[in-house]
């Protein structure tokens, strides 16, 4: 039987709406048991809150026309968010999307971000021209440094804490310090990986903060640190 044009098209838009429908299906069950999970850890499931990423002033946070903040997660000490942009105009805009996690790292040291190259985005891409260099030619051929305090930039990325930096499991995330937190930025991690994405990522943040050497904490650390994240 040969359909008719009409009922293609009806077919098609059913079809349409019934894979729509699925999919917003899926994602509150995954919604519901990623809060659950986050429940289960002492955590608080927040969803949407924009106010995460205010006064951050690493790049990402300043780039495209519009800016949001959707599956956060909130402990004592820590927030985990992903963060979305929005940039270009009319019909060739393109959303960006990055998973970031926040620690509290009880000191407020001048702002820091560190982009490995592997990570290609409009806002990594030469780092507004502040690009640092270190002593070890193979970081600096990896990974972009842009800092408010150079010197302060320089005394944290000593080699210990950039031979942490290159370890392979790094190799697609950023990290920056700024506003007394520790952010580590990742590509997009998929609903159902969120709570152990943000155990494991908190895990690595502390390990960064625990490298910072003390004096540099003396020197550069603000009176207003100590705040956990909001």
């Amino acid at each position: 039987m040969k359909l008719g044009p009409l009922v293609i098209v009806v077919l098609v838009v059913a079809a349409i709406v019934v894979f729509f429908w699925w999919l917003a299906r899926k994602r509150k069950g995954e919604v519901a048991a990623a809060s659950a999970a986050a429940s289960a850890r002492g955590w608080t499931w927040v969803g949407k809150d924009d106010s995460v990423f205010a006064g951050l002033t690493p790049l990402m946070f300043g780039e495209g026309q519009r800016r949001w903040a959707d599956d956060v997660v909130k402990g004592d000490d820590f927030v985990a968010y992903s963060f979305h942009w929005v940039t270009g105009r009319g019909d060739r805009k393109d959303t960006h999307t990055r998973r970031v996690t926040m620690v509290s790292t009880g000191v407020q040291l001048p702002m820091m971000e560190v982009v490995p190259q592997t990570v290609v985005s409009s806002v990594e891409t030469a780092m507004s021209g502040g690009d640092m260099d270190v002593e070890l030619a193979a970081f600096n051929k990896g990974w972009s440094v842009r800092s408010t305090v150079a010197p302060a930039a320089h005394a944290v990325l000593h080699p210990r804490m950039i031979e942490r930096l290159m370890d392979p499991a790094m190799r697609f995330r950023s990290v920056f310090f700024d506003q007394g937190r520790i952010g580590i930025v990742d590509l997009v991690v998929q609903t159902p990986d969120l709570i152990d994405h943000a155990t494991a990522t908190v895990a690595i943040a502390k390990e960064i903060q625990a490298l910072v050497p003390p004096h540099v904490v003396r020197e550069y650390g603000g009176s207003d640190a100590g705040q956990a994240p909001k």
